[in-house]
């Protein structure tokens, strides 16, 4: 019996001593928690670890052979007017879609652009060009107006630039020295969030109409400290030759770097009363990002951009007068695939109205570009002046031609007319 005893009182210690050391554990988790992990400085410095390594796994994705990006605009107006003019201006904007695709092929040198545009859903004007970096050729060709593609000759500026773009590869060196560079640009950010900048406050935020409280992580500077915190870190890099050697023009960088700097120098007193705040707001154990806004303000003036994640592909921002409390930029960017996403942009003109840009945006990798027509060019330089006449025959007959002439209240009919009595058209080559 009374070794039981002994063995029921070890047994006792036992489940104390469990028991104080998870009691422990849990205070230093708390301790961790609310000191450091909700702690300002620590989010601040969580933020810049994520964004640099989403940059990162953005800058290294895989190497590709082709590329194919197309923008598609639109622009709705809706303004106040009091002229027929600006009514006409207004109309024609509302009327027009612009669409723009880009195909390059980066092992054999060629890239391809067409243009395309529409006045009230019917086609106006359709261009096409199309570059041979090894053949030192570019062929332009507008649809309405030439049915074969005119062939010039490549300057050298314009071999130079496309070569570069071409060139652009991703060795593993490359990768090792621009994750390099990152972590030493990551440290150098990190350095500027000070415990003098910092500050936190509880404050309740509508999200999809719902309140929800949430702590404000802020870090205040005036203009002067953000200038000094800013020549900090770019002469700490300029001056890190292991940075500075990451990059394949490091005399570049630093005569950058350089020029940076002394801009700072000379501006960084010019505006004495001008504060800079930026705030994330959080919520919940894991601290969860809900928004984020930027704040400049002087003794009479405050803006404030707001960054409102609405969910996991979709942002919403805003640029905000808070004095006059009016929005004067708002944007929805959304993500549609990996590869497609969406854009509206929403202006604000005072006592006019507002504008809005809606951009469908795509871009993928390693599709084969289109095929081009080899036998349907002809030089430049041996376009007859009847070809040309003719070529500007066509053109009178074009919407683009209307409108143009419609907005220059008939001069450019004028300016053809002219061209006209000098040169003679048969009666077939007319249209």
């Amino acid at each position: 019996m009374e070794e039981q005893t002994k063995n029921n009182k070890g047994k006792g210690l036992v489940a104390i001593l469990i028991s104080v050391i998870l009691l422990i554990i849990i205070a230093i988790g708390a301790i961790y928690y609310f000191k450091v992990y909700t702690n300002t400085e620590q989010i601040y410095k969580r933020l810049i670890d994520s964004s640099m390594k989403s940059y990162q796994e953005t800058a290294q994705k895989e190497e590709y052979k082709t590329i194919n990006a197309k923008i598609g605009a639109n622009i709705e107006v809706d303004l106040e007017y009091n002229d027929e003019q600006t009514k006409k201006i207004v109309d024609l904007i509302n009327a027009l879609d612009i669409a723009l695709n880009v195909q390059m092929d980066r092992e054999d040198k060629k890239m391809l652009v067409k243009l395309e545009s529409n006045y009230e859903n019917d086609g106006l004007i359709n261009a096409n060009l199309y570059a041979d970096v090894d053949k030192q050729k570019m062929y332009m060709n507008i649809e309405e107006i030439f049915d074969k593609y005119l062939e010039i000759d490549m300057d050298e500026e314009t071999s130079k630039s496309l070569t570069e773009i071409f060139e652009i590869t991703y060795t593993n060196e490359d990768k090792e020295n621009s994750e390099k560079a990152i972590n030493i640009m990551k440290e150098e950010l990190k350095k500027v969030i000070k415990t003098e900048y910092c500050s936190k406050e509880k404050e309740e935020i509508t999200i999809k109409d719902k309140k929800v409280k949430t702590s404000r992580n802020i870090i205040s500077m005036t203009y002067e400290q953000l200038s000094e915190e800013l020549i900090t870190i770019l002469t700490n890099l300029k001056d890190n030759q292991e940075y500075i050697n990451c990059y394949k023009n490091p005399n570049d960088i630093e005569k950058t770097f350089e020029q940076l700097i002394e801009n700072l120098e000379s501006e960084k007193y010019s505006y004495k009363d001008l504060n800079v705040r930026f705030s994330i707001y959080t919520t919940g154990i894991t601290q969860k990002v809900v928004k984020m806004d930027l704040e400049i303000e002087d003794e009479y003036e405050k803006i404030k951009l707001e960054i409102n994640p609405i969910d996991k592909n979709n942002y919403e921002i805003l640029l905000i007068d808070v004095n006059k409390n009016e929005t004067i930029i708002k944007a929805n960017i959304k993500s549609i695939s990996d590869s497609e996403s969406n854009c509206v942009i929403e202006l604000n003109i005072p006592d006019l109205g507002k504008a809005t840009l809606n951009l469908d945006i795509s871009c993928t990798l390693n599709e084969e570009m289109e095929q081009f027509d080899n036998n349907n060019t002809m030089k430049i330089e041996e376009l007859t002046e009847e070809e040309s006449m003719k070529m500007l025959e066509k053109f009178t007959h074009t919407k683009l031609y209307e409108i143009i002439n419609e907005f220059s209240g008939g001069l450019l009919n004028n300016t053809i007319n002219s061209i006209d009595n000098n040169y003679e058209l048969t009666e077939e080559d007319k249209i």
